[in-house]
């Protein structure tokens, strides 16, 4: 979810949003050469979260996250 947070700051960035986002890259520089592992499920887990009118221009926020066991595909 930091990079939904992030993307929520693009016109205005501060210098706490700066540093999250070096945060996040480092993260993926450091992972990249992880393997992602998905095992076949019967039932895939959702999960669905939204924020009504939060940004200044009364625009609203959603995320969904779609897991099959051990990795996530959405």
């Amino acid at each position: 979810m930091a990079v939904a947070f992030l993307y929520t700051r693009v016109k205005g960035p501060d210098t706490n949003n700066y540093k999250k986002l070096r945060k996040l890259m480092q993260y993926l520089r450091n992972t990249k050469n992880l393997t992602l592992m998905i095992e076949p499920s019967d039932e895939p887990q959702w999960w669905v979260d939204s924020s009504y009118a939060i940004h200044p221009d009364t625009m609203s926020h959603m995320g969904i996250y779609m897991t099959l066991r051990k990795g996530a595909i959405m």
